[in-house]
């Protein structure tokens, strides 16, 4: 089975995760989303597995984030995916696709419990 990680190389959690030693199988596909457009269907997937509303899955210190007044936003939750889609920095990684489950690597362990 696949296993997939949305990961940023300047992120430190991202790297982290990559790198843990307990990991059980290989990240099959790193997908650097902040160079390549998500794709939408999975992107909007990954707030509703995690039980999350979209700005907890945002990274608030970028500069979209202030650029865009997301902290004072009106925008629904609709509003905010499509912001992270157009600003795909916007997204905290790293977040691990396997077999339709998804996980948030802050801490890095997170991902171990959907191998």
């Amino acid at each position: 089975m696949a296993v997939m990680i949305y990961h940023n190389p300047s992120c430190f959690k991202s790297c982290s995760t990559l790198a843990l030693p307990e990991k059980v199988e290989v990240f099959s596909k790193a997908f650097e989303y902040v160079r390549l457009s998500s794709p939408q269907t999975e992107t909007t997937q990954i707030p509703d597995t995690l039980c999350m509303e979209p700005w907890h899955l945002m990274r608030k210190q970028e500069a979209p984030y202030t650029g865009l007044k997301l902290g004072y936003s009106s925008l629904d939750r609709d509003g905010l995916i499509e912001a992270m889609l157009g600003h795909p920095i916007l997204i905290k990684s790293p977040v691990v696709l396997n077999g339709g489950r998804y996980s948030i690597g802050r801490p890095p362990e997170n991902v171990l419990e959907i191998r």
